[in-house]
C-alpha cells in the first residue's frame, strides 16, 4: 500500500497529524507540534507576548481593536482580552460558556445566560442528568469524571490542589507568611511547625554541647 503523503501543515514527527505551530527561531516555517517540537524550537505560528523572553501567547491588546500584543501577566491596565470570544450581551466582556443544549456554541455568560441555556464549555458529571462540573476522577489519573456528590468511593479529587505532606489528600490552607501560596493542611502545619521546633531545639543543643566541648578542650590545654 502507498505511503499516503502527510500535509504540508501537519507535524513531521512520523504519524502524528496535529497542525505544527513550531519552527527554527526567526523563521515562520511551521515543522513540529508542541509534543514533538526540538528543543530550541519555538511557536512560529501564534503571536507572542512583546515583552522580551516571554513564550507565552499574547491575547491581550488595546479595547477596540483585535491586535494581540501581551499576555494575561504583562498586560497593561487598560488592556483587553483581545483574542477570546465575548458575550453576546451588549458591552459585556465576559467570555461566554453558556448555549443551547445539544450544542458547543457559546453564546452568553453565566450572568446573562437565556434560562434554557446550558454550560457547554465545562465538561459535566458523568451521573445521569447532573449538570455540575466534575472534579473527582481515578487515583493516578487527571481524567475528571463525577462530581463530590456521585464520585465512586476510590475516586478522588483531582482538580484541588493537596497537602505536600505524604499520602494526604486534603486540600491546603496554611503557607509561608507574607505569601499566598498554600502548601499544607491545617495538621500537618501543625506537625511541619512542631518538627522545626524540636530540629531547632536539637541544633540549638548541638551547638551549646560543641561549644562546651571546645571551651573544656581550651582550659585543658592552658593547665597542661
Amino acid at each position: 500500500m502507498d505511503k499516503i503523503k502527510k500535509s504540508s501543515r501537519e507535524c513531521k514527527f512520523d504519524n502524528c497529524d496535529i497542525i505544527a505551530s513550531f519552527g527554527k527561531p526567526g523563521t515562520k516555517i511551521k515543522e513540529y507540534c508542541s509534543e514533538h517540537k526540538l528543543i530550541n524550537y519555538v511557536d512560529v505560528l501564534n503571536k507572542l507576548c512583546k515583552i522580551d523572553n516571554c513564550d507565552i501567547i499574547a491575547s491581550f491588546g488595546k479595547p477596540g481593536t483585535k491586535i494581540k500584543e501581551y499576555c494575561s501577566e504583562h498586560k497593561p491596565i487598560d488592556y483587553v482580552d483581545v483574542l477570546s470570544k465575548k458575550c453576546k450581551f451588549d458591552n459585556c466582556d465576559i467570555i461566554p460558556s453558556f448555549g443551547k443544549s445539544g450544542t458547543k456554541i457559546k453564546e452568553y455568560c453565566a450572568e446573562h445566560k437565556p434560562i434554557d441555556y446550558v454550560d457547554v464549555l465545562n465538561k459535566k458529571c458523568k451521573f445521569d442528568n447532573c449538570d455540575i462540573q466534575p472534579s473527582f476522577g481515578k487515583p493516578g489519573t487527571k481524567i475528571k469524571e463525577y462530581c463530590a456528590e456521585h464520585k465512586p468511593i476510590d475516586y478522588v479529587n483531582i482538580i484541588s490542589k493537596k497537602c505536600k505532606f505524604n499520602n494526604c489528600d486534603i486540600q491546603p490552607s496554611f503557607g509561608k507568611p507574607g505569601t499566598k501560596i498554600k502548601e499544607y493542611c491545617g495538621e500537618h502545619h501543625f506537625i511541619k511547625k512542631i518538627n522545626k521546633i524540636i530540629l531547632n531545639k536539637i541544633i540549638y543543643i548541638a551547638f551549646k554541647m560543641i561549644f562546651f566541648i571546645f571551651v573544656d578542650l581550651k582550659i585543658k590545654r592552658e593547665w597542661i
